[in-house]
């Protein structure tokens, strides 16, 4: 009887991922680009503001994982990834 183990090494490729992308709508009698999302969220719920949320979820892999934290000034190593997608151990 043959047996094979896998190994983990660092050229495993992580994932799944999810990118959510979330969508504000604010209306009111001021305008609120400069605010900051905590307080725009408490004056939706118990202010002057009315808001709409939409929300766009897609499963992606390491390497797209890692070039969307590349651009969030964030390191690819927060999610235990490299700048490749990779695991990292």
């Amino acid at each position: 009887m043959l047996q094979f183990t896998a190994e983990r090494t660092s050229k495993m490729t992580a994932g799944p991922f999810y990118i959510t992308k979330i969508t504000l709508t604010v209306i009111g009698n001021t305008s609120v680009e400069t605010w900051p999302l905590e307080v725009i969220a408490e004056e939706v719920i118990n202010g002057e503001l009315s808001a709409r949320r939409e929300e766009e979820v897609t499963e992606v892999n390491g390497l797209a994982a890692a070039k969307e934290l590349i651009l969030q000034r964030s390191d690819p190593e927060f999610l235990g990834i490299d700048k490749n997608g990779n695991e990292v151990i």
